[in-house]
């Protein structure tokens, strides 16, 4: 997809930068696969100066998830944020009086966390109880994303309070493997659920009401303002392309460009013409969604072609080919075989 140039830009986000870095410097990733039809070279990548699209930044963070073959990056990348880490909304927390409070913060400027994720608190048994449905991206990415955003919230808590959150219970709606669920266990020394109807983050009373010692009231008002005014500009950074593939990701790519168009509360025709005005086409969005998922279940999982096509939508696995081999330049047991080596 070509770049929007009459779309607004946002300065790339350090949690980005991060975490390709992890999957260049230790799982041998190239970047030129990260940045594939974004309309960004690595040497503009590389520049801290860079500044890009919402759809390009959101595009890289579900690439990193798809193309991430570490179990645990979520769960480390989210323990070593800090409250610089967070910008202007770690700010604001910084200012609230009580860790309780600034987690209300945090989840009133919840798209500065996740722009499409959404978050709730409830008060519930004593405890305050943080409830989060992640992005409506592809199962993969709304895992990594869910497990990476609690881990940071638990690392800002014990800054915010200079010594350790004692969190009572976390709860997520997948089931990983069991030695994935022992080490999680392990890191965060509390009760982890799996397989439950809601992803779930509880503090205890005693947390929730422990001052924040460097905590600046006064400026509070002021430091919301600031984050509503950073929300008000990324709402009108998302444009029509990022909705689509935003469905597109939520449906695995099997949803048609009528169907989207009507969710959308647009005409077919009226979609196409967005699109276009973005530099991209519906049959772009679908191929880039359908191409990340692809190289995602080839190199971590070990169905077979046929299988993989049929899960993307092709009912002829020799279309599946003939489409990869166009994405990739090779065909996809070439390239399993290229990344197993």
């Amino acid at each position: 997809m070509k770049p929007d140039n009459t779309e607004p830009r946002i300065w790339l986000g350090l949690e980005i930068k991060q975490l390709a870095d992890d999957l260049i410097s230790y799982q041998q990733l190239e970047l030129d696969e990260l940045l594939q039809g974004l309309g960004l070279s690595a040497e503009a990548f590389a520049d801290p100066a860079i500044r890009l699209t919402l759809h390009q930044e959101l595009t890289l963070y579900v690439r990193i998830a798809n193309l991430n073959c570490d179990p645990y990056l979520a769960l480390k990348h989210g323990l070593r944020q800090t409250l610089k880490d967070f910008g202007i909304l770690g700010v604001a927390m910084m200012s609230a009086a009580s860790l309780g409070d600034a987690w209300r913060v945090a989840v009133r400027h919840s798209r500065l966390l996740s722009y499409s994720g959404r978050f709730r608190l409830q008060e519930q048994d004593g405890q305050l109880c943080l409830f989060m449905q992640p992005a409506p991206t592809d199962a993969v990415t709304s895992v990594f994303e869910t497990e990476s955003c609690f881990a940071m919230l638990l690392a800002v808590s014990a800054e915010l309070v200079d010594g350790r959150v004692h969190c009572r219970q976390i709860s997520f709606t997948h089931t990983p493997a069991e030695e994935y669920q022992q080490h999680w266990a392990a890191q965060l020394g509390c009760e982890i659920r799996y397989g439950q109807p809601e992803n779930m983050l509880c503090l205890s009373a005693e947390d929730s009401a422990r001052v924040i010692p460097f905590a600046h009231p006064e400026y509070s008002q002021y430091m919301n303002e600031l984050c509503e005014n950073r929300i008000k500009a990324l709402q009108n950074e998302s444009g029509v392309a990022a909705r689509v593939e935003s469905l597109l990701r939520r449906h695995e790519g099997k949803i048609t460009l009528p169907e989207t168009a009507a969710r959308l509360s647009l005409s077919p025709r009226t979609l196409r013409r967005r699109l276009a005005q973005q530099g991209s086409s519906f049959q772009e969005l679908l191929d880039q969604v359908r191409f990340e998922r692809a190289r995602h279940l080839l190199l971590t999982t070990q169905l077979t072609v046929a299988t993989i096509g049929l899960q993307l939508g092709y009912r002829d696995v020799a279309n599946f080919r003939a489409a990869f081999r166009r994405w990739a330049g090779v065909t996809p047991k070439a390239y399993r075989q290229q990344s197993s080596e």
